[in-house]
C-alpha cells in the first residue's frame, strides 16, 4: 500500500462530488492515517457523514485507538457525523464468534463515552439475518444498535446463492433483502451498501452451487441502471440506502476479482467524470420542528433512514488488504 490520502487529495475529491453530483452524504471508513481530516473538509462543504470506525479481530490495541479517536471525532463533529458504524463487514469475513466481541466492545464503549450519534455494525444483509432462512436475528448485538445497517448486494448473490439475479432485478433483489431483514427486526433499518459494477464489459460470476455463470452482467450500461432504477424504487418506498461507491479504485482487482475496480460511479483520475445521475438524486423532504420527516411517521432527527447517502469508498482503512484501502495514494 502507498501513502495514505494527503489532505489536498481528499479536498480534490470531495470536490469533485460536490460539482459533479448532487449528494449531500457520505459514508467514510476509517479514522485513522490522516482520514480525520474528512470530517473537518466534509464540514466545509456541508456534506453529512456517516463513520464507520474501522475494527480488525484480535488487533485490540488498533481497535482502541481506532475507537477513542471516534468518539472523540463524533463529539467533535456533532453536526456533520449523523451515524457510526462499529466495522464494516465483519461477519463477512469472520466467523460469528470471532466478528462479534470486537463489535459488542465498540458498540459499549461509543455508548459509554455517550455519543450522540445513532450506532449500528455495517454488515452484509445475510449475516444481520443470523445466516438462517427464514431471517433470525444477529443476537450479539440486536439489543445493543440503534439501527440495523445491512448491505445488499444482488451481484454478490449471483457468486454465493443458489439463485442468480439480472441487472433488471437487481433493484427489486435489494429492496427484498430490505423487506426481508426490517420485518426481522424492530430498529430502524437501512440499505448501507448498494450498487453494481461497471466492468469488465460483460463479466458475469460463477455460481458456485451451480458452477455456471450467472445472468447478471458488468456493464456501464447495467450500472446506470441499476444505479438510477434504485434511487427510484428507494425513493418510492421511503427506502433509506447509500450507494456504494464514489470512485473506482484499481488496487481492488487482485482481491475481489476483475469487476473489483468498476463498482464507483466516479472513475480513479482526474477529471473523474462521474456518471451523470443528478436526475434521479432524492429531493429534501418537509421536516417538522423536531426534525423528522412530514408525513412519515418511520423517520425522525435520531436516525439516519432520513437521508439517502453516497458511499466514498476511496478512503483508506486500517488494514491495507481489505476494502476501502487503496494503493494508489
Amino acid at each position: 500500500m502507498g501513502p495514505h490520502p494527503p489532505p489536498s487529495l481528499i479536498d480534490e475529491l470531495l470536490d469533485v462530488l460536490v460539482t459533479q453530483t448532487n449528494f449531500k452524504c457520505i459514508q467514510t471508513y476509517g479514522v485513522l492515517n490522516n482520514l480525520i481530516y474528512i470530517f473537518e473538509a466534509a464540514q466545509k462543504r456541508g456534506l453529512k457523514v456517516v463513520a464507520v470506525i474501522w475494527l480488525t479481530p484480535n488487533a485490540k490495541s488498533d481497535n482502541n485507538q481506532s475507537i477513542s479517536l471516534g468518539i472523540e471525532t463524533a463529539k467533535k463533529y456533532v453536526d456533520t457525523i449523523i451515524g457510526l458504524s462499529c466495522g464494516s463487514e465483519m461477519r463477512v469475513r469472520n466467523t460469528v464468534d470471532i466478528a462479534s466481541p470486537p463489535v459488542v466492545d465498540c458498540i459499549q464503549k461509543l455508548k459509554a463515552a455517550n455519543v450522540e450519534q445513532p450506532v449500528t455494525s455495517n454488515d452484509y444483509y445475510w449475516f444481520w439475518c443470523d445466516q438462517q432462512s427464514p431471517c433470525k436475528q444477529w443476537s450479539a448485538i440486536a439489543d445493543l444498535v440503534d439501527y440495523v445497517a445491512i448491505n445488499a448486494f444482488p451481484w454478490w448473490e449471483n457468486k454465493n446463492s443458489p439463485q442468480c439475479v439480472s441487472a433488471e432485478n437487481a433493484p427489486q433483489s435489494q429492496l427484498d433483502m430490505f423487506r426481508e431483514v426490517n420485518s426481522t427486526y424492530s430498529k430502524p433499518v437501512i440499505i448501507s451498501e448498494y450498487g453494481w459494477p461497471g466492468g469488465p464489459k460483460g463479466y458475469k460470476e460463477v455460481n458456485r452451487y451451480t458452477n455456471e455463470s450467472c445472468s447478471g452482467e458488468a456493464s456501464e450500461e447495467n450500472q446506470t441502471f441499476v444505479l438510477e432504477e434504485s434511487m427510484k424504487l428507494l425513493m418510492a418506498t421511503h427506502t433509506p440506502g447509500i450507494l456504494f461507491s464514489a470512485f473506482r479504485e484499481t488496487w481492488k482487482e487482485g482481491q475481489e476479482g476483475a469487476m473489483a475496480s468498476y463498482w464507483g460511479m466516479c472513475n480513479t483520475t482526474a477529471p473523474y467524470n462521474c456518471k451523470s445521475l443528478q436526475g434521479w438524486t432524492p429531493k429534501p423532504r418537509p421536516r417538522d420542528s423536531n426534525g423528522g420527516v412530514v408525513g412519515d411517521s418511520t423517520t425522525s432527527a435520531s436516525s439516519t433512514t432520513t437521508v439517502y447517502h453516497l458511499s466514498m469508498s476511496f478512503v483508506i482503512l486500517l488494514c491495507a488488504t481489505i476494502i476501502h484501502s487503496t494503493s494508489r495514494y
